[in-house]
């Protein structure tokens, strides 16, 4: 009985319902569907959030180290900002790369759960 709790706790942690993470699925699947390709997804979520895109992906990075890849492919790349920001980076951090992004594209999710796409500025 013990063991089938645990293996219940480990599939589900602390309550998570499974579309509690739906919006960074859509906000990959909208960048998809853009079809800008070769494309990067700079963002605090990037291995899932590049995953869902089919981009290249890398993330946000604390100041002195590069914003953008070296070797970032020539196409669209989007900066993602999303409502877990503030738990991953600092507002520093943050507020570097609002400073090279666009205006907003798309807003996916709620202000609880979401994103916020835009594009980096050359």
């Amino acid at each position: 009985m013990t063991v089938a709790i645990v293996g219940l706790r480990l599939a589900r942690p602390s309550g998570a319902s499974p579309d509690q993470a739906a919006w960074i699925a859509d906000t990959g699947a909208w960048i998809r569907e853009q079809r800008a390709r070769p494309c990067l997804v700079v963002s605090t979520v990037y291995p899932i959030l590049g995953w869902y895109a089919a981009c290249a992906s890398d993330e946000f990075m604390n100041a002195p180290l590069r914003m953008l890849p070296d070797d970032a492919p020539p196409g669209a790349t989007y900066l993602v900002f999303t409502t877990a920001d503030s738990r991953r980076r600092g507002l520093a951090t943050l507020a570097r790369y609002r400073a090279i992004a666009s205006e907003p594209l798309a807003t996916i999710g709620s202000s609880t759960r979401g994103a916020e796409i835009t594009l980096a500025m050359p």
